[in-house]
């Protein structure tokens, strides 16, 4: 198709509008107005990568069976450029972005977040595979059983 689309319903506000299809760079409008009774229209064009590769992987959470929805995000160290994905329920993402040095990191509230530094090369796919997400709380324990157990009480 021409690729228009008419959302119905919305109530009257300030919108964020984000398009996005695999092979093309995310485009996100910040800032659009709906009114009671208006139309409003957001012009936006997807151009397609030239070369493109893609960062894959899995994440899983510590004492859970459904992995999904663990935010992924994938920030360029070298531009503005970041993307995000969630996980499915096995923990799994994909996502096809521009070739370049890349900071992916997966968060999930409640739990400590893990980051890696990879590069992502035209039409390669770079998989990046987390440790488990513990539990902030857990974490924290941890934490202070390491502090004690380097300083015993005298």
């Amino acid at each position: 198709t021409d690729g228009k689309y008419s959302i119905e319903g919305v109530k009257p506000g300030e919108y964020k509008v984000i398009a996005t299809y695999a092979g093309y760079p995310t485009r996100q409008i910040e800032s659009i107005t709906v009114v009671a009774g208006k139309t409003s229209i957001v012009e936006e064009e997807l151009v397609m990568f030239e070369n493109i590769g893609t960062v894959s992987g899995k994440a899983e959470l510590q004492e859970k069976e459904d992995f999904s929805g663990i935010n992924i995000l994938i920030k360029s160290k070298e531009t503005e450029d970041s993307y995000a994905v969630l996980t499915d329920k096995e923990g799994k993402f994909s996502k096809v972005i521009k070739p370049g040095k890349y900071e992916v990191t997966a968060a999930y509230s409640g739990y400590v977040s893990q980051s890696q530094s990879v590069e992502v090369i035209q039409n390669g796919t770079v998989v990046v595979e987390f440790e488990t997400l513990i539990h902030a709380d857990a974490a924290e324990r941890h934490v202070h059983a390491s502090e004690a157990a380097r300083h015993p009480a005298a």
